[in-house]
């Protein structure tokens, strides 16, 4: 149980990254599905 902090840590990580993988899948999908144009959606998960 000494590892417990880095657990945390790496955990608080994976969130992270989970939820900027969840951002690129719906910007996306958002892209295939309207014809937005590719900058206009990365400004988009630029402000997301």
């Amino acid at each position: 149980m000494q590892n417990s902090s880095y657990f945390l840590l790496s955990e608080k990580n994976i969130s992270k990254f989970l939820s900027f993988k969840i951002k690129f899948v719906v910007s996306t999908f958002c892209a295939k599905m309207s014809p937005m144009p590719v900058s206009k959606i990365i400004k988009n998960i630029v402000l997301f």
